[in-house]
């Protein structure tokens, strides 16, 4: 594989999110992004990464009967370092 080919694949800039972020606004920027995930950076180091199937796994199954509204106001008192 020569190295345009890799660096056609790679983000000079990936998304990322503080810890202390709510999860709400992590998932409208893995959406706007388009990013499978995001880099999680507490005072400049990577303490993590998060992706759509670890917020659906960290919340409560009530979800599931909730309207888009509800879950957005529910996903806004996560915290991104919780999940």
């Amino acid at each position: 594989m020569s190295h345009s080919t890799i660096r056609a694949w790679m983000t000079s800039i990936p998304p990322t999110v503080s810890p202390k972020e709510n999860v709400r606004r992590a998932r409208v920027l893995l959406h706007t992004t388009k990013a499978l995930e995001l880099l999680v950076i507490d005072h400049g180091q990577l303490v993590g990464m998060l992706n759509e199937r670890d917020i659906w796994h960290h919340c409560p199954t009530s979800t599931l009967v909730m309207d888009d509204q509800q879950v957005n106001d529910l996903l806004e008192q996560f915290r991104v370092g919780a999940v």
